[in-house]
């Protein structure tokens, strides 16, 4: 009888906390996602000799979310951002124009508030918020008489285009399961900042902006 005590005691406990751990996974607030997407930039310089083509790029990086409500949801993370942009150049010392390819890198951290109006299986889902991006690395190639040259822009200037951004978006949200989601987004980005080369050179009369498509796969635990 008291072995049997024992156990009944021993099966209600497990039973308990059986039922706490489901109820707060069934509750939990907490979710991680892969991220990845392409991205195209436009930025407008007024700058006479120089023509500024549209860059384009990619990016991936991990984002977490925490729900706020059944709808309301916050979200912040970091990314990894490679852009590549054209650029056709007037040389005026030498009279001659230069065709030239720059890539900057970024690192990315955004802070963004998402609402998905829904609960079924399928909704849309919206995002608003801010993102800095703080600049790593930026080479420069360059194709002029036929001859090819490559500079670290970051040896020519002191770098400093760090960067913030507005952001909007709107897109799609799918329940898999009570574990897993996918997002799948367009997003456009207004750039807030102008670009700095450094403490006495800032590019005024600038125009940036994003427009980029972004993938989630999240997992809440």
């Amino acid at each position: 009888m008291k072995t049997l005590k024992s156990f009944t005691v021993i099966l209600l406990f497990v039973s308990l906390l059986l039922s706490f751990l489901i109820q707060a996974q069934a509750q939990s607030r907490w979710s991680v996602a892969p991220t990845a997407g392409s991205l195209l930039q436009y930025i407008s310089y007024r700058e006479p000799g120089n023509t500024y083509h549209p860059k384009y790029g990619s990016f991936v990086g991990i984002a977490g979310h925490y729900q706020l409500s059944s709808k309301w949801s916050l979200s912040s993370g970091l990314s990894y951002m490679s852009l590549i942009r054209n650029t056709d150049s007037e040389e005026l010392s030498l009279f001659k124009r230069s065709r030239n390819f720059n890539k900057f890198d970024y690192l990315q951290i955004p802070l963004y508030i998402n609402f998905r109006p829904s609960s079924k299986r399928l909704s849309t889902y919206w995002t608003t918020g801010v993102m800095f991006a703080k600049h790593q690395d930026a080479s420069i190639i360059q194709w002029m008489d036929g001859k090819r040259k490559v500079y670290d822009l970051d040896d020519v200037y002191t770098l400093k285009p760090n960067r913030f951004y507005a952001v909007i978006g709107i897109g799609a949200s799918c329940r898999i399961n009570d574990y897993w989601t996918i997002v799948a987004q367009p997003m456009f980005s207004y750039q807030l900042s102008n670009d700095k080369f450094n403490q006495f050179i800032t590019m005024g009369n600038q125009v940036s902006y994003l427009a980029s498509f972004q993938a989630q796969l999240a997992y809440t635990f």
